[in-house]
């Protein structure tokens, strides 16, 4: 929670955002009178599906907490905590909305609309450092993947041992995601390959801190061997980039991530820093959490000191050269892998 309490601290959720607060509040509850309405005029024999009771009574308590919170807070006291819970519950109705029968969807439709008439962009019209945060909770090229398939995302991250956060784009993904054998998915990314260099790339184009371009740069060479068939080259370069993210950066980034108590106090290998992040998860899959999950998953056995590779393995990769150690879905899984990590220590240099 560490970003999403630092953004919520920020002096950019000023007066401004807590009258709009207060303004959303009384847009829920007006909403909320509007669709009980409705429902009370219905007159369809099973009665209206549960699910439409719950989101209502839903809302209701939370435009009342929101209400109470406001009437006894003053401005200078912070932005509203209710914010995140809004969030939150409206995620929750959208799960609900895509269960309920065909003949309410015209209801359900009213519901969304007044939800977006009511949570305007004004309303987060000075929410820029906390949108900025959003970019991280849910990948761009994740974003149209429902999130029933968000277990089996975190499930192909870490049977493949590549993170599929920002790159590739969201139709090869789709394609990825349709496939059951790591085997025909590792020929998937292998087929799309200048499209999969290409997406990361562009997405590379993201990382732009100091810190970061020389390393940024290795890896754009390293894609670049990619593109042209140079695979080992690619994976043998990549595993010195994600060896030199982690020491330089990635341990104090997952320290201030993840929670404190996942990792020992003293300074620890990559592999156990690693290991700390992986064991977080408690099986309910987090829309902040996604993307630094899947890179975790993925990055679960590259430092370990494996005598087998079934996924990348930088030990192995730096300490026994053979056919086995170096492999093509090695090398994508290994540009793939540093892209992301690029991206989540980009973004936690510039907090």
């Amino acid at each position: 929670m560490a970003d999403i309490n630092h953004a919520l601290r920020s002096p950019v959720l000023d007066a401004t955002a807590w009258n709009n607060a207060s303004i959303a509040t009384a847009g829920l509850a007006a909403m909320v009178t509007q669709q009980r309405s409705w429902l009370n005029t219905m007159h369809v024999a099973a009665g209206p599906p549960p699910g439409v009771k719950t989101a209502l009574d839903t809302l209701a308590a939370m435009a009342a907490q929101q209400r109470s919170w406001l009437n006894t807070m003053h401005v200078a006291a912070g932005p509203p905590p209710g914010v995140k819970t809004a969030l939150d519950t409206l995620a929750a109705m959208a799960a609900q909305q895509r269960s309920m029968a065909d003949s309410f969807q015209s209801s359900l439709h009213q519901i969304a609309g007044t939800i977006n008439s009511v949570f305007t962009e004004d309303l987060f019209s000075s929410f820029d450092s906390l949108l900025g945060t959003f970019r991280e909770w849910l990948p761009d090229n994740l974003r149209g993947v429902d999130a029933g398939l968000w277990m089996w995302l975190l499930r192909i991250s870490a049977k493949d041992g590549t993170c599929l956060a920002w790159a590739p784009r969201a139709e090869i993904v789709a394609e990825l995601l349709a496939l059951r054998h790591s085997k025909d998915r590792q020929r998937c990314l292998e087929e799309y390959r200048p499209e999969v260099v290409k997406d990361v790339e562009a997405s590379l184009k993201e990382v732009d801190h100091p810190d970061l371009l020389d390393l940024q740069e290795l890896t754009l060479q390293a894609a670049a061997c990619i593109r042209d068939g140079y695979d080992a080259a690619a994976q043998a370069l990549l595993a010195n980039v994600l060896d030199t993210v982690m020491r330089a950066h990635g341990h104090a980034w997952m320290r201030s991530y993840f929670p404190p108590a996942s990792f020992p106090p003293h300074p620890v290998g990559s592999h156990k820093m690693i290991a700390g992040a992986h064991g977080t998860f408690s099986g309910a899959v987090q829309l902040r959490m996604l993307g630094p999950y899947l890179l975790v998953n993925a990055m679960k056995n590259v430092f370990s000191g494996v005598d087998r590779q079934h996924t990348l393995n930088r030990h192995l990769g730096s300490h026994k050269a053979s056919s086995d150690s170096y492999r093509s879905e090695f090398a994508f899984a290994a540009l793939l892998n540093a892209q992301a990590l690029l991206r989540l220590v980009d973004r936690y240099l510039y907090a």
